[in-house]
């Protein structure tokens, strides 16, 4: 049944599913679909490049669009990991890897990538010495009349052809353009000591965070009507250095100045604490991250990169333990300890928990496995503790191998059990190295017999 025939209402039900792109395909087939398929607009992105800002400039004035934006997200991203090995031993054909792999094969000759991207520095330098994107954010305060929230994230660009933001940027890369992907702030790979987190005391230190330095300076110096500041590093190994709540400094009265606004309701911190657990946490013993805090006086929402999201969900992931301190210790206290099993189905917390690679080294930025029914099963059931095993001293930050689920922040594709390594082939995930190896004897056969 052609989409036109339906009713209006089921017309407009459908419509709104749909995102912008496949909205903007609608508009193209009829003037009626046009008509019923309005583009919503309530996000927009900025960052040092000269089509965000063109982007975000002409949606500020739009006399219709602009009135929907409810979030700016800042991308902060300067820097670059490497990515080839991202693939892993998995088989080519899992859907995450199909349309990567077209572009892979897409790929721009070396010299036409390398002048694209020489185009992408040169933007971003105007940017940067015009200060445009500092402008269009001051601007667009002025313009947004539903703008509540502003993002600050490093991870924009996720990981090669699957970016965290589609933003207007990326969206115009050639297909198939291989580049460097950018990080903003202090970056280590999984497996690396932590990111060293210098004091707060130099320019070149603090530009490290520029975003972060620039949007607050931005809302401390105009009206705004702001009620959500989000630090999103999705995964990655970074954060805010922490040496910002060391003592008072512009940035941190910025921050204050936020938090004491009317209505402000929620803050997300990720920050970047290097070496503060063998130094007896300096930088939060000082008080300062409680006294700002404590200024915001409608304040409804906090979160660091592992903290509580709601009354009856505890996320409990990417812990660091002292001493002999463990995930299975803590686990077997919070069963025998905290009372839970006692309470109603619906009164009972729901406990989820992440670590890198099992608990084991992570072999990816943004990839952990996570558990969370099986924690459940542990906690109110007779299920097994899904870390380490009975008198096993060697494994007990170690999720175990048939429990969990691994998940990757940046492709929203993978996803499989935790699991032996036959396991995941047998279910499809890598090739069956035995076939490979009967198929690889028999071409050495063949070339042998001629």
């Amino acid at each position: 049944m052609q989409l036109t025939l339906l009713p209006s209402e089921l017309q407009a039900h459908i419509v709104s599913g749909l995102n912008n792109r496949d909205k903007k395909n609608l508009r193209l087939t009829y003037r009626t679909l046009r008509d019923r398929s309005p583009l919503r607009i309530d996000r927009l992105f900025l960052s040092a490049n000269v089509h965000n800002v063109e982007v975000f400039c002409a949606i500020a004035d739009h006399k219709i669009f602009r009135k929907g934006v409810t979030e700016v997200i800042w991308d902060d991203a300067l820097l670059a990991e490497s990515n080839k090995h991202r693939k892993g031993n998995d088989v080519d054909d899992l859907p995450q890897h199909l349309e990567r792999a077209k572009q892979m094969e897409a790929q721009l000759p070396l010299n036409v990538s390398y002048a694209y991207y020489q185009g992408l520095l040169m933007q971003q330098e105007s940017v940067l010495s015009t200060q445009a994107d500092i402008e269009a954010l001051k601007y667009g305060i002025t313009r947004f009349p539903a703008l509540k929230r502003i993002t600050i994230t490093p991870a924009a660009h996720g990981a090669l052809y699957t970016p965290l933001y589609e933003t207007p940027m990326i969206r115009a890369f050639p297909y198939g353009f291989n580049y460097l992907i950018p990080r903003a702030w202090p970056t280590v790979e999984p497996g690396f000591s932590p990111c060293e987190a210098p004091p707060w005391d130099t320019e070149a230190e603090k530009n490290k965070w520029r975003g972060f330095r620039i949007v607050l300076r931005t809302l401390a110096e105009q009206e705004h009507h702001i009620s959500e500041f989000i630090l999103d590093v999705n995964g990655l190994c970074t954060g805010l250095n922490c040496h910002v709540f060391d003592e008072p400094c512009e940035e941190y009265e910025d921050l204050v100045a936020l938090l004491r606004k009317p209505d402000f309701n929620r803050i997300d911190l990720g920050l970047l604490v290097s070496t503060q657990q063998d130094e007896g946490w300096p930088s939060f013993r000082s008080g300062h991250l409680k006294h700002a805090l404590g200024e915001a006086k409608d304040l409804q929402h906090v979160a660091t990169a592992s903290t509580f999201r709601d009354f009856r969900l505890r996320e409990l992931s990417f812990l660091h333990f002292y001493g002999d301190g463990n995930y299975r210790n803590l686990l077997c206290d919070m069963r025998d300890k905290l009372g839970w099993r006692d309470r109603s189905a619906s009164e009972r917390p729901k406990v989820i928990i992440g670590v890198g690679g099992g608990g084991l080294v992570a072999v990816h930025v943004g990839r952990a496995t996570w558990v969370g029914d099986e924690v459940s099963e542990f906690l109110y059931g007779d299920g097994l503790n899904p870390f380490g095993r009975e008198g096993d001293s060697f494994s007990p930050n170690q999720i175990r191998l048939g429990f969990g689920v691994e998940r990757d922040e940046f492709e929203p594709g993978f996803e499989r059990p935790w699991a032996q390594y036959d396991e995941l082939q047998r279910l499809g995930y890598y090739p069956d190295v035995r076939l490979q190896y009967e198929e690889w004897k028999k071409s050495l056969s063949d070339d042998l017999s001629t």
